[in-house]
């Protein structure tokens, strides 16, 4: 995942491997969706733009919450705020549930956080979700714009899970592994299983997994650049 490969790995200085070069792609496996959720009772409005334009009036008093430093929502937030021109100020949490109980206590302006964690609140009319973070509109969440479509052109920002070797693997071995798994996951019955999850198929070929590896890698370090200068 993002997470592991290349974002906990530049927090940690105990991390002692590369993630380009001691693994092998085989497939990009699923991606499961985060979303931008504000307090339904703070915030009528289901636009982004109307919510970014009341973010930007706040200036530096905004806030935005996540499951802790060095995370995928903590980078989602660094990237909103900097591509939407906005002065929030990062607030870490242990977890997401406990970001997303103080954005229901108001004591938050924003979360970014996967899909999954925030469905009960949604449910129960405390939270609203505004756009997915996602380059496309969600299978498991049609109704929700894109943030880049919503407002904020260019945001890209999601969580997968891959399939991976050891490192210089023989390209022979890796096709070999990669068509089972792609063909499982055209199955309808395994997409169905996946989406009623909130995760979608993705099935990649090693190509293409690798591509988007080396986008995610250079994607991350900027994040992580921008986050340090932020707090610093």
């Amino acid at each position: 995942s993002p997470d592991v490969l290349f974002i906990r790995p530049r927090f940690n200085t105990d991390a002692h491997f590369d993630p380009l070069q001691d693994f092998t792609p085989i497939s990009k496996i699923a991606v499961s969706q985060h979303v931008l959720v504000v307090d339904a009772t703070t915030v009528p409005s289901s636009s982004v733009r109307d919510f970014i334009a009341a973010a930007k009036v706040l200036g530096g008093h905004l806030r935005f919450g996540s499951a802790g430093n060095g995370t995928l929502s903590h980078l989602a937030g660094v990237q909103l705020n900097r591509m939407a021109g906005l002065e929030g100020t990062h607030v870490p949490y242990k977890s997401g549930t406990w970001a997303l109980a103080d954005l229901v206590g108001r004591r938050l302006h924003y979360v970014i956080a996967d899909e999954r964690a925030v469905r009960s609140m949604i449910l129960r009319g405390r939270l609203r979700m505004l756009a997915v973070t996602s380059a496309q509109r969600a299978t498991v969440l049609p109704q929700l714009p894109t943030l880049a479509e919503a407002g904020v052109p260019g945001y890209h920002l999601t969580a997968w899970q891959g399939l991976f070797a050891a490192g210089k693997t023989s390209s022979a071995i890796v096709a070999v592994l990669n068509a089972p798994v792609v063909t499982h996951l055209k199955l309808p019955e395994v997409a169905k299983r996946l989406l009623a999850r909130g995760v979608e198929p993705a099935g990649t070929s090693p190509e293409e997994f690798a591509l988007s590896l080396r986008e995610d890698a250079a994607r991350y370090a900027r994040l992580i650049e921008s986050a340090r200068d932020a707090e610093s």
